[in-house]
């Protein structure tokens, strides 16, 4: 039986990289080891008893604001809620956290093949392993990436605030070759912006002004 660390289960808009629009259900796993320092997902990093709730815990699906507690999930009880939250066709985005930690396979495979669409974000700095037709957005980071990943992506999603952050990815993104490349301002930054679109303009590359936040929603 296949159990996943989860912090969080909730219906929003996916707001951000090439999917930015579709109402999705968002599985947030719990456990990171990349830290970096601009997360605003620093309560899903951590994995202490300390916060742990009971197996397949309803609290999951009921938070109204964000906390570091979480609980362990079978595959089929997330899959199970999910259908009486959503119909066939809907996006069902696995992220974190870093989701490649955990063992994902069973989840996305159960996922696609109740109809959904599944989409992962990963950092790249695990192994992805996943079922076929999951859409792979990956944010590479600096230390402890793998390159094997980059083949697998259908998508690039750069955190950008100056640009450093583009250049230092620039022997990745030589290799990225027909890839979706997108450029996301971090925290809305004004001027982050205004570089994100020359830098796209130039490039031929996608924004992503992470829409839920200037909406409001989660």
């Amino acid at each position: 039986m296949s159990y996943i660390l989860v912090n969080e289960i909730f219906c929003s808009i996916q707001g951000e990289g090439y999917m930015q629009g579709r109402p999705a259900i968002f599985i947030r796993l719990q456990g990171c080891k990349n830290k970096c320092p601009w997360c605003d997902t620093k309560y899903a990093t951590t994995i202490s008893e300390v916060n742990q709730l009971q197996d397949d815990s309803m609290i999951v699906f009921q938070k109204e604001k964000s906390s570091p507690i979480y609980s362990r999930l079978k595959t089929s009880f997330i899959v199970e809620k999910i259908k009486e939250k959503a119909k066939p066709g809907f996006l069902v985005v696995i992220t974190g956290g870093e989701p490649c930690q955990q063992n994902i396979l069973a989840l996305t495979k159960d996922i696609i093949a109740s109809g959904f669409d599944c989409q992962i974000e990963t950092s790249g700095t695990e192994q992805i392993i996943v079922a076929e037709k999951t859409w792979i957005t990956l944010s590479p980071k600096e230390k402890g990436f793998r390159l094997e990943n980059l083949s697998l992506a259908n998508e690039i999603k750069l955190p950008v605030r100056y640009l450093s952050d583009i250049e230092r990815y620039e022997k990745i993104l030589e290799k990225a070759d027909g890839k979706i490349i997108c450029l996301q301002p971090i925290d809305c930054d004004t001027e982050a912006t205004k570089l994100c679109v020359q830098v796209c303009k130039e490039k031929n590359w996608r924004l992503s002004i992470q829409m839920h936040k200037y909406i409001g929603i989660s």
